[in-house]
């Protein structure tokens, strides 16, 4: 009774108004509609920059001749990683190359991804390499009934092993993606303890809206993943690292 009791008297707000661009996030999901598979990393990533989540510089690579504009536009270090819809764990298949400094190494890493990937139906994504931050997952998956249902927890082996994870309904209101952030056993880790410095929890709670706006206007996401996601200390902004978003 008490515990029913704390759940009706929780705080109750409509999910807040969001400067996003709804018309091009509709566009680029119309380009794939129908076709039951994960998006290009490219068109994932400008989905979510359609609905202001932190995505880091990138540029698309379709061939060797490409790696002169995408290093100009990214810089350097950066990370070569493959996109492929018959790859799904990148780093499992030696599709990711971390920590390339400069052309040289950019040419090594390329040459040896398109030997690996030969025959694949694969294009490659150059993006900036982020410094480590603390590493979170956010995710979503289509319930029937209920909508799109929003993941949140810490990531790396926390997610892996401890199962450490909070789920909420799609869209979120704010006090409901600050319930969400509290509610798992890593949140102290996220706050700052024994010195370290906490993350930004006012981008986290901003990042969790927007991500579940994001699911709730296009029910025919079917699954997203965003693993991982750095946060910084407060006035560093996140960065989405990695995208797997796929249709119905």
């Amino acid at each position: 009774m008490a515990r029913y009791a704390e759940l009706k008297g929780r705080p109750q707000e409509p999910p807040p108004q969001l400067s996003v661009d709804q018309p091009a996030a509709a566009a680029i999901l119309a380009r794939h509609a129908g076709r039951h598979a994960y998006l290009p990393q490219v068109d994932a990533l400008a989905l979510l920059a359609a609905y202001g989540l932190p995505v880091p510089a990138h540029a698309a690579i379709g061939s060797r001749g490409d790696l002169a504009a995408a290093a100009k536009q990214v810089g350097f270090p950066c990370v070569l990683k493959v996109d492929s819809p018959e790859i799904v764990h990148k780093s499992d298949a030696g599709g990711v190359a971390l920590g390339i400094a400069d052309a040289a190494a950019l040419e090594a890493a390329f040459a040896k991804m398109a030997n690996r990937f030969a025959g694949s139906q694969a294009a490659y994504l150059l993006m900036a390499e982020q410094a480590a931050g603390r590493e979170i997952i956010v995710g979503a998956k289509a319930a029937p009934g209920l909508g799109n249902l929003l993941l949140f927890g810490l990531g790396g082996i926390f997610v892996e092993v401890m199962k450490d994870i909070a789920v909420g309904v799609a869209p979120l209101s704010r006090p409901e993606a600050r319930a969400l952030i509290r509610s798992i056993k890593g949140y102290p880790l996220l706050a700052g303890i024994r010195g370290q410095a906490g993350v930004d929890l006012a981008a986290l709670e901003e990042l969790l809206l927007r991500a579940s706006r994001l699911v709730a206007d296009f029910p025919q996401i079917s699954e997203m993943d965003l693993n991982p996601v750095f946060l910084y200390p407060r006035g560093t902004a996140p960065a989405v690292v990695d995208v797997r978003l796929r249709m119905q």
